[in-house]
């Protein structure tokens, strides 16, 4: 069960379910869904133990700045969503650069993106180590919102590259 919130937590524990928390959506800490979800799951015909997963924003190029670059378009489309309440075409690195930011805007950014996944490689792979260490995850789904497919399927192959070291 793919959830924003400890009622979905609840839920997947109830039916005996695997629970994915949807950081890319919330970016709250999940802490208290997994808590719930565990303490509180049901073995099912499904499953007999508690899965835990999450499915998170990771951003990864060959160095950090470019990371953080990409991550620009999302940044600018999820603070439309919150000022506008209603999604919109995912905004190019350009306008996202060109935008006109209000200090509140950057503050609202850098909430969103707090448990955003940026970086090089190897910074990815400790912040997804160490991401999968606190929450006891037993898989990480990588969302990569990306304005252009090249620079999304480079990421993902550096993911998948640096994360079969581990």
């Amino acid at each position: 069960m793919l959830g924003t919130s400890n009622s979905s937590a609840s839920l997947a524990a109830q039916f005996g379910l695997p629970y994915n928390f949807a950081l890319f959506i919330n970016g709250c800490d999940p802490s208290s869904a997994y808590d719930l979800y565990r303490n509180n799951f049901q073995p099912s015909e499904q499953l007999a133990f508690p899965y835990a997963s999450i499915a998170v924003n990771i951003f990864c190029a060959d160095t950090e700045e470019e990371a953080i670059q990409l991550s620009k378009s999302r940044s600018l489309l999820f603070l439309r969503l919150q000022k506008e309440g209603k999604y919109s075409k995912l905004p190019s690195i350009k306008e996202a650069e060109k935008y006109d930011y209000t200090e509140n805007d950057l503050a609202f950014i850098e909430r969103s993106n707090r448990h955003n996944i940026i970086g090089n490689p190897e910074q990815v792979k400790a912040q997804l180590l160490a991401m999968q260490k606190r929450y006891k995850l037993d898989e990480i789904m990588a969302v990569t919102p990306t304005y252009d497919f090249k620079p999304r399927k480079h990421s993902v192959k550096l993911i998948s590259e640096v994360m079969k070291l581990s």
